[in-house]
């Protein structure tokens, strides 16, 4: 036996038990797909009062549609534009909202004399928190130009970010030319394509504070002796007629060619949406809005589509060798928003395991996806991982037949009835393993020592032997 192999045991068998000290945990990453189009059921009713020509009711969390009407028709965004300005502001590395800025005489000149405003002035010290205010609350295009050259340098550039950032959130029909909405043919988007922007940018706390915001105090400035104080124009936010207490904030938008658009969001309990109504009359972005929020909080109703506790399998081969079987499970748990009167039966799950091709796998690898869709429309999705270890089957001799277990394969880890990880057969077949290597090594080393023995004892007879016969040949 070469000693090398011994050693080399050794070593394997001291790192199986470190991976076994160890705590294995499965990252989760969220895998919810991107909108599955219009999931709704004969039992609810689509809020056909809407008005706007164009809109799009969308899951803030999973991107899932529950109403749309012509929801991918490019049209024209006005200041909903702004969403996309503050979101590139957001997202901006080391962004500092207290970092003061000097606005430039010709971010001031480009502006048409009517347009909307928070009232900068050329030469003014004002902080980016101040401008992200003017953005959203009154609709400055003023400021809008003053982050847009102050992210990118000029505003071309800016717009140019715009569109290639909007396409990375898969808002591909859009195309920007400007920071702050002032009507251009070449500048366009789509009602989905709108949602998708805004959804991105609920994600920052700092941008929901502001659009919730009804108004703010701009202090005073080396331009400006008092303070001033801006609105916010979302009436959705504002006590009074079109008052809506679900609603967080958004943004609000018109143009003669684009007429009124509004992009909000909104929560009731667990439930967050985002709507977008475009090409609308004046007033009835905030109805139209109204109208599509209250239909998907009183229609529809969280539900566990996916259970990280739901079970598969998959067998694993060497050639035509099976190493073993690996149980799988769902990542994460994912709850979607679907209709009340949607049963468990209506729904489809499919685990695929098609392009995992593996011969071992380890715990927490990753081995399939599973699929939930409702009416053919896929609604979640998670990827599969492995709860159990599986490696090659270790060379035996002798023919076996298949009901025969190889003691040289057991999962380190596998499932006990209470669903807890059990080691012991780990130990029980390695540890076989270990006793009859030590047999092995104590008879060998047995062996040699008595070999030693016998060569010592035979040499020492020798040498005696030749000391005799030198005495003898003296005494004569």
């Amino acid at each position: 036996m070469s000693a090398k192999k011994p050693i080399r045991l050794i070593i394997t068998f001291s790192i199986l038990l470190y991976i076994l000290s160890q705590n294995s945990t499965i990252f989760a990453e969220n895998l919810a797909p991107g909108p599955s189009r219009v999931i709704t059921s004969e039992a609810v009713t689509p809020p056909e009062a809407v008005a706007a020509p164009a809109a799009i009711l969308m899951d803030a969390k999973t991107g899932n549609i529950f109403f749309e009407r012509n929801a991918d028709e490019k049209m024209y965004p006005a200041s909903m534009t702004k969403v996309m300005t503050a979101l590139l502001v957001l997202e901006h590395p080391g962004i500092d909202f207290g970092e003061v800025l000097t606005v430039p005489q010709d971010a001031l000149d480009s502006l048409e004399w009517d347009s909307s405003i928070m009232g900068l002035k050329a030469g003014e010290v004002v902080t980016i928190n101040e401008l992200m205010y003017g953005l959203l609350l009154p609709s400055g295009n003023d400021a809008a130009l003053v982050l847009g050259e102050y992210i990118s340098g000029n505003v071309k550039d800016f717009a140019a970010l715009m569109t290639k950032r909007a396409a990375e959130l898969g808002a591909v029909s859009t195309n920007f030319v400007n920071p702050h909405g002032l009507h251009d043919e070449n500048h366009y988007t789509t009602a989905h394509d709108m949602a998708l922007i805004m959804k991105e940018a609920i994600k920052y706390p700092k941008f929901k504070e502001i659009i919730s915001a009804t108004n703010f105090m701009l202090p005073p400035s080396n331009k400006r002796e008092t303070e001033t104080e801006i609105k916010n124009t979302n009436k959705l936010i504002i006590s009074g007629e079109y008052y809506n207490p679900d609603v967080y904030g958004g943004k609000t938008g018109y143009t003669d060619e684009a007429k009124h658009t509004l992009a909000c969001y909104a929560k009731r309990g667990e439930i967050e949406l985002v709507a977008v109504v475009m090409g609308d009359e004046k007033n009835m972005t905030y109805t139209d809005s109204t109208l599509l929020f209250d239909y998907c909080f009183d229609n529809y109703e969280y539900r566990r589509v996916i259970n990280s506790n739901y079970e598969t399998d998959i067998e694993l081969y060497s050639g035509e060798t099976k190493n073993g079987v690996a149980v799988l499970r769902p990542a994460e748990n994912i709850m979607i928003l679907l209709p009340k009167d949607v049963t468990d039966d209506e729904l489809v799950t499919i685990a695929d395991t098609s392009g995992f091709t593996g011969e071992t796998i380890a715990y927490g690898d990753r081995a399939g996806t599973i699929t939930v869709s409702y009416d053919s429309k896929i609604i979640a999705q998670s990827e599969l991982v492995s709860v159990s270890d599986v490696y090659k089957k270790l060379p035996e001799k002798g023919k076996k037949t298949d009901e025969q277990e190889d003691p040289a394969f057991v999962p380190v880890f596998s499932e006990n009835s209470e669903g807890e990880k059990d080691k012991q057969g780990f130990f029980e077949a390695y540890g076989k393993h270990a006793v009859t290597f030590g047999v092995i090594a104590f008879i060998v080393a047995a062996f040699l020592f008595t070999r030693a023995l016998i060569i010592s004892e035979r040499r020492r007879r020798e040498f005696l032997s030749r000391k005799q016969r030198r005495l003898n040949r003296t005494v004569r």
